[in-house]
């Protein structure tokens, strides 16, 4: 491909004639030599008439989510929480199976040691007063994961 040098314009005469508004525009050089062109201008398709806005339904409400709070705080949990910098849902999530319920459902973390969970929690049947073994069990869980654990921290 062949480099073409053009000559700078002469600014003084190019000003001359933008005031006195004579100036024409120059002819800009065609494509380079080798380039395909065509003079014709290319035609394209008429696209297909707009259709109406198709409008999506209403998203349903998402349901409500309100805060429960544990009116029967538990001291030996509590006890051994205070000052913890971890969350339980690390060791659920790495595959600590949280303690049981007597109906057999998981306890849930959240409303017995934080003491707060919310309604739409997918184990809010044991977002109650625990009784008896459910509370053993609690505490046995606690004790095993949670304090055996921090022994070694102070």
């Amino acid at each position: 491909m062949e480099a073409c040098i053009f000559s700078a314009p002469n600014f003084a005469e190019l000003l001359n004639s933008v005031r006195i508004q004579s100036w024409i525009p120059p002819l800009l050089p065609g494509a380079p030599l080798g380039t395909p062109y065509s003079s014709a201008p290319t035609v394209q398709p008429n696209p297909a008439p707009a259709l109406a806005p198709v409008t999506a339904p209403a998203p349903a409400a998402p349901p409500s989510r309100t805060s429960i709070v544990n009116p029967t705080l538990i001291p030996e949990i509590q006890a051994a929480m205070a000052g913890q910098n971890f969350q339980l849902r690390v060791l659920l999530r790495n595959g600590v199976r949280a303690p049981t319920a007597n109906n057999g459902d998981d306890i849930c973390m959240s409303f017995h040691s934080m003491n707060h969970c919310f309604s739409d929690c997918h184990r809010r049947s044991t977002n109650c007063p625990l009784v008896g073994g459910e509370r053993t069990n609690l505490c046995s869980f606690i004790q095993e994961h949670v304090m055996t654990l921090d022994l070694g921290r102070s």
